[in-house]
């Protein structure tokens, strides 16, 4: 399996953090768990066979995407088709940085998975065409990056506040969301309601999902893992707070995530060793 990535320039590099491309034959594995980050991704299919993503392990009935789809904020892992062979190109968004290239709140869109025709409309199939279109894979990022960019020219407000508020979230060890509120001199409602908009979570489960993303992070490196004290590290309140939040969002206790753990931090082999 082949990865590439592609960091676009600005004003793009302020909502998206990466573009990428992925293919290739996996025959090692059914599917594979994917850990909630709290952003959100556009995947575009460059192969005929669909897309089929599950809601969890134990769904037996695939979601299918023929050609290209908005993977909402989750909070809460879902299960990926990823046998034989795959070719898809895509597009990481910052936390917050999805709203202008969809223009409905993000709140719904959460734990959910939607074509890109029906947010974009004709204009999602026919820039697909195009990137279908082009052999070169530099050319395709490039492509890509004109589409993003065509939406973006529609978006013409930045919020400064809502970047901080994010920012601060995303730290170990914040302040509460009381406190940040007070910081911003805007309630904490008005607060909840710039993240339902533009990140499609709350400030508490945005924050809670940074932790654990922490968490993943440093232990996915380890060889070796002390589990109470990344708990600590992480801003857990005890280890059995760690393990609980853990399981909330992978479906996975945290030693049962590490000797599981695949190539990426956020995607979790199942079905392994299906040759034999």
């Amino acid at each position: 399996m082949r990865y590439l990535s592609y960091a676009p320039g600005p004003p793009l590099s302020q909502f998206v953090e990466l573009l990428w491309l992925a293919e290739g034959v996996n025959t090692s594995y059914q599917r594979e768990r994917l850990l909630p980050t709290g952003s959100v991704e556009l995947v575009i299919n460059l192969l005929d066979e669909p897309m089929q993503v599950y809601v969890d392990t134990d769904a037996t009935d695939p979601i299918s995407f023929q050609h290209s789809v908005i993977s909402g904020p989750h909070s809460r892992y879902f299960v990926l088709d990823t046998y034989g062979t795959t070719a898809v190109i895509g597009a990481h968004f910052r936390p917050g940085g999805a709203y202008p290239f969809v223009h409905h709140p993000l709140s719904s869109l959460r734990n959910l998975h939607v074509s890109l025709d029906t947010i974009w409309g004709r204009r999602g199939h026919e820039w697909r065409e195009r990137i279908l279109a082009t052999p070169s894979i530099q050319q395709r990022f490039q492509l890509l990056e004109q589409a993003l960019l065509t939406q973006l020219a529609e978006w013409s407000t930045a919020n400064p506040m809502l970047d901080h508020a994010i920012h601060v979230l995303s730290a170990p060890h914040p302040i509460s969301v009381p406190q940040l509120s007070d910081q911003l001199g805007i309630g904490p409602r008005r607060l909840g309601q710039l993240f339902q908009q533009h990140v499609g979570l709350s400030p508490k489960q945005f924050y809670r999902l940074q932790r654990f993303q922490h968490a993943v992070g440093q232990s996915f490196q380890a060889l070796q893992v002390d589990w109470a004290d990344l708990a600590l590290q992480c801003g857990y309140y005890d280890q059995a707070h760690f393990s609980h939040d853990f399981r909330a969002f992978s479906g996975l206790a945290p030693g049962t995530y590490w000797q599981q753990r695949g190539r990426h931090p956020n995607h979790v082999p199942l079905d392994v060793s299906l040759q034999g």
